[in-house]
């Protein structure tokens, strides 16, 4: 199970994205906050005043073909 905290500003295609992803990486569930979603919030995905990242790009695992005999 993965906990994802997104920001308030999330559209509905976002969280439908991140459930798909939670899917197909196999996890049996996904918990989605959204910033101010509630009165009180022990954590925040970012700042006011702190500008927003742009995410690194995905990487990928390279797969080697190990020789026939060994």
């Amino acid at each position: 199970s993965k906990t994802i905290n997104m920001p308030e500003d999330s559209t509905p295609d976002e969280i439908l994205k991140a459930y798909i992803e939670g899917w197909q990486m196999g996890l049996k569930a996904v918990a989605i906050y959204r910033d101010n979603s509630k009165r009180s919030q022990p954590l925040a995905t970012r700042r006011k005043d702190e500008p927003a990242v742009e995410p690194a790009p995905e990487r990928r695992a390279l797969r080697r073909k190990l020789p026939d005999e060994r």
